[in-house]
């Protein structure tokens, strides 16, 4: 099983998510304040670290700038976005999710399916975010209506089913349309072919079609 990214600390971005949640003025500051407060908050955790977690400390002090770019991104996906679903997304190399309850996150990278270990808080998060991006997109989805095909921000396809028809939890499914197209060296590079699959379908001979014609006689 894979992360999303190895660039993202999980058990640091719940810890300063958890914090900011408790914020009592969280519901009034703009997303703007919101990311400079997560900043503050982050280096706040690393320093103190050195005293009461040197172990967690010393793995902190190998964060590059992407590191904590992407710790950052996470916290604000998880407060005010769409979560591990915000993350997702933004990985490029992703190219279908498929969300089966909130705990069983598969996607396809680079031709493969990884099952995440990342999982939603509960159900009801999950049901949370997902009205949250069928709003968006001028939709609705409810026990009543519970099946929707729509489109993300960035044009992706996707699919929502919720109880009552979904029997475990909501099923979301995301496809998204590659930035470039498919190649024949693409899926042997993926494994989805091989080199000698490649030579059995190439045509063994052409025939060039003729320039011109013998007369005809009459």
């Amino acid at each position: 099983m894979n992360d999303v990214s190895s660039n993202v600390d999980y058990e640091l971005v719940t810890r300063v998510k958890e914090y900011i949640q408790q914020l009592e003025n969280l519901a009034i500051i703009d997303d703007d304040e919101l990311r400079a407060v997560i900043e503050e908050t982050l280096t706040r955790f690393i320093n103190e670290a050195k005293t009461t977690s040197p172990e967690s400390y010393r793995r902190y002090t190998r964060f590059t700038f992407k590191n904590k770019t992407d710790i950052k991104a996470a916290v604000f996906e998880s407060i005010r976005g769409l979560d591990i679903l915000g993350t997702i997304i933004r990985d490029k190399s992703i190219t279908e999710v498929m969300i089966n309850g909130y705990d069983n996150i598969f996607v396809e990278r680079n031709g493969r399916l990884e099952k995440l270990e990342e999982k939603f808080e509960s159900t009801a998060r999950l049901t949370d975010i997902i009205t949250k991006f069928v709003r968006a997109a001028g939709r609705s989805v409810n026990e009543s209506d519970p099946i929707v095909d729509t489109r993300l921000a960035d044009g992706s396809r996707v699919n929502v089913v919720l109880p009552p028809i979904a029997l475990n939890g909501p099923i979301v499914t995301i496809r998204r349309f590659p930035e470039e197209a498919m190649t024949v060296q693409k899926l042997i590079d993926y494994g989805s072919i091989t080199e000698a699959v490649q030579e059995a379908e190439r045509p063994p001979f052409s025939t060039p079609c003729p320039t011109s014609y013998p007369p005809t006689s009459v």
